[in-house]
This record gives structure tokens, sequence and C-alpha cells, in this order.
């Protein structure tokens, strides 16, 4: 790649693919060449990233899977010309499927939305939380939820970066799913990682490459701006 010149954003769409369960995790189908626009949103304030993919069907995938909404969508992406290690490798679910509409100039041609989320987010659904903690650091208790109720069940584990906090906590968790605990427990942490800053707009949200973050608006400020 010596002298070679790529455009600004430019990425290589290594993988990206959907996988039906009733055939997981043998077979999938290439949606490269029939997604016709693609957007992945990493968000704050939002405990999960999202996004959809806007499909010119041909072939009769729709019915053929057929897609209903509960299939695995895998992207795997890197910048061009970066090493293999900036690789964004991830597994979402299919959650709805939007805008269903036939082409009035080929009835053998549909286009359809296909729109994804983190697979932490349909575990977060289906759990609720009752538990105490006593005597500990918010931080502590962040560690505890996302390893007990949010890492994800079908092998594809995120990590967690945790920013330390202030003081000791006695809370009762009233019956919240894992993603509303977390914001409970965002809404009353003070940060104790950075002599520059005592931030206590925490949040707790999901990154595209670097997993979850359980951290404070004032320290995310201070640090480094990366593009992928």
């Amino acid at each position: 790649l010596v002298g070679k010149k790529f455009a600004v954003g430019e990425i290589e769409l290594e993988k990206f693919r959907i996988i039906s369960p009733n055939n997981y995790p043998g077979v999938s189908i290439d949606l490269r060449y029939m997604m016709s626009k693609f957007e992945i949103v990493e968000n704050v304030f939002s405990p999960y990233v999202s996004g959809y993919i806007e499909i010119t069907d041909s072939i009769g995938l729709y019915e053929k899977i057929p897609i209903i909404g509960e299939e695995y969508f895998h992207l795997s992406f890197k910048s061009r010309g970066a090493p293999a290690s900036d690789r964004i490798d991830r597994y979402f679910r299919i959650v709805r499927v939007l805008n269903f509409n036939r082409d009035p100039k080929n009835d053998r041609v549909h286009t359809y939305r296909l729109e994804f989320v983190s697979l932490e987010h349909i575990y977060n659904l289906k759990t609720k939380i009752q538990k105490s903690y006593l005597n500990l650091k918010i931080n502590d208790m962040v560690r505890d939820v996302f390893n007990t109720y949010i890492k994800n069940e079908d092998g594809f584990d995120q990590s967690i970066s945790i920013e330390n906090t202030q003081g000791e906590h006695n809370f009762v968790i009233p019956n919240l799913t894992p993603f509303e605990t977390m914001n409970f427990l965002a809404h009353r942490a003070i940060s104790n990682d950075n002599t520059n800053s005592k931030g206590a707009f925490f949040t707790f949200h999901d990154t595209v490459k670097n997993g979850f973050k359980f951290t404070s608006l004032e320290t995310m400020m201070q640090e480094n701006v990366k593009n992928f």
C-alpha cells in the first residue's frame, strides 16, 4: 500500500450478512450487493447501537429466508488501508422490517428497510433486576450488573469501560431492566478518576467498536477524538 492514497471515509466492507435463526450458525446471506443505503448510530445517550439497512431485493430473499425480524446481522469493516487491528466486527439483531414496497416498474423487485440493534438490547428487554447493594461504590455496582445481566448468551461478549466513582452507597434496585438500572446508577454517580474532572453527568452507552462505557461527559470531553 506504499504510495496508495485513499479518500477520507473510505472503508473496506468485509462482512455484511444476515443470518436466519432457523439456519444459524451454518447459513448466511451476503447483503452487500442488495444494500442501497446503510446507517449505524452510536449515541452517548443510548445504551445500545442501532441502525438500518435499505434493501433492493430482486431474488425473493424476503420470502426465501424468510425475514421475520428476528435475524442476526453480522457487520465487519475497517478504514481502507488501515491495519487489521482497526477492524470493527459486531453482531446485531434485526428487530423490524419497514417500508415494504414493490417496484412499480418491475414486479420482481421489492424494497424494504431492516432495522437492527445491539444484541444486548434484546437480553435487556427480557430481564428484570430486584437486588440490593450495600456499602459499595457505584462503579462496582455497574460492573456487577453488566457481568450478571447484560453480557450476552450467544458468545459475542462485549466489554465495558467503567470510570471510578466517589463514595459508597446503599441502593435497592426495584424491578428495573439492566439498562434502566445503569441509568439509575448513572444519575447518582460522581467521578473519582481525573483530577481535572469531577464530573457528575454520567452516561451508560454502547459504542460501535470499543464496547460499553460508563463514564462522565466531562471526562469524555477531555479524550482525544478518534475516527474509525
